[in-house]
């Protein structure tokens, strides 16, 4: 959409710092979700999150603040936003995603978000391998001692010469009834390297419309979610060492959320991924 002040940027999904003034108070609100113009930088905010930078900014004036200083947060804490019926909300959290990827990693984030199946289709075995080793576990495994010790084990493949034994694993990966979570995640796991949590990444990217990735960050942020009929077993999991059961369940949930989303709104939009992502970002969301 162009934008309507500068009449030459398009405005997208992005964040901006927005000051209130009243009297003798200063408020700045920091990473407030918006419409953001690619060219003049003039931002537009929705009536929602309006609404509570005004009820955020009365509160501070009532508590007598001459200046204050917060990191916005649409919802709070992740519990408001799961019960929320406003689709604007949860497009911005989504958008929150974005702005919570470091610069360095954006182009590889980019990628995994629109890749392609039949890309993964077409590639022969020592590309396959390559996409695991180079592209999806630097991804997935962002801290530098993961990463490496799950390389170790993708990388037997190879020191073993045993590549054509991954390119089954892709080929079945490739024509499982992507409804069975349980079937997609034992051939998922079956890589070396992947756990429930790896391998769910991986059936995330590949299949974003059916997977969301379900590891620990996921698991502690649902437990913010006190009105969640699964909130117990959710308790009971331990996030660092998450069973195949317990990665069932997550993405029953992620599937669960988006499905009551998409019909909310009347289109296919929501994904358990983009659930995935919201719970990611709100991860270290402020409460």
């Amino acid at each position: 959409m162009k934008c309507v002040i500068c009449k030459q940027g398009e405005v997208a999904p992005g964040t901006a710092t927005v000051t209130l003034r009243r009297g003798e108070c200063i408020l700045i609100f920091k990473d407030v979700p918006a419409e953001v113009c690619d060219s003049c930088a003039e931002y537009f905010l929705s009536e929602a999150v309006t609404e509570k930078l005004l009820q955020r900014a009365e509160a501070a004036i009532q508590s007598g603040a001459e200046l204050e200083i917060v990191r916005f947060s649409p919802t709070g804490r992740l519990g408001s936003l799961w019960g929320s019926r406003d689709i604007g909300e949860w497009r911005n959290a989504l958008a929150c995603y974005w702005n919570r990827i470091k610069p360095e990693n954006l182009e590889l984030e980019r990628f995994m978000n629109t890749l392609d199946p039949e890309y993964i289709e077409n590639l022969n075995a020592r590309d396959w391998y390559v996409f695991l080793h180079d592209k999806y576990f630097p991804w997935k495994y962002t801290r530098h001692h993961w990463l490496e010790a799950n390389k170790q084990h993708l990388e037997e493949y190879e020191t073993t010469n045993r590549l054509e034994e991954l390119l089954t694993i892709k080929e079945r990966l490739l024509s499982f009834d992507l409804a069975d979570i349980r079937q997609g995640l034992e051939i998922a796991e079956s890589v070396k390297g992947l756990g429930p949590a790896g391998a769910s990444g991986l059936l995330a990217v590949l299949f974003p419309k059916w997977f969301g990735t379900a590891d620990q960050f996921v698991v502690k942020t649902l437990t913010q979610v006190e009105s969640l009929p699964e909130r117990s077993q959710i308790l009971e999991m331990r996030p660092k060492a998450l069973t195949r059961q317990d990665a069932v369940l997550l993405i029953e949930i992620m599937r669960k959320r988006a499905q009551e989303l998409n019909v909310l709104c009347g289109t296919d939009e929501w994904t358990p991924r983009k659930i995935d992502m919201i719970l990611w970002a709100h991860r270290c969301a402020p409460s």
